[in-house]
């Protein structure tokens, strides 16, 4: 499969979503901006700017929650986690977040 841009509307929902998880916990932009060492959150939160998979682990482990937080419902979902959506966290993006926790917490 050929890699692509995230499209318009994915970015739309995920700056709706990082922001409805950023304001939920009483966090600012500039302080986020601050945690993830980064201006992005503003250009993020508009839909202008897409976020990379560090990125994304970087905003999860700033804001003390998961990346599918940040990533918001599935496009064109109730809201609900798919059975594909699940299994796909479990087995990889689950397992490489851990991962990418502990080096952050150890500093490696």
């Amino acid at each position: 499969m050929a890699h692509r841009n995230a499209t318009e509307e994915q970015k739309a929902q995920v700056g709706v979503a990082l922001r409805a998880t950023r304001e939920s916990r009483g966090i600012t932009q500039k302080d986020l901006n601050r945690a993830i060492g980064s201006q992005a959150v503003n250009q993020i939160e508009m839909g202008k700017t897409g976020v990379s998979l560090a990125l994304l682990f970087t905003l999860a482990e700033a804001l003390g929650c998961t990346w599918g937080e940040i990533l918001g419902p599935e496009p064109n979902s109730d809201g609900g986690r798919s059975a594909d959506w699940e299994a796909g966290y479990r087995a990889g993006i689950g397992e490489a977040h851990a991962a990418l926790s502990r080096l952050l917490r150890n500093g490696d």
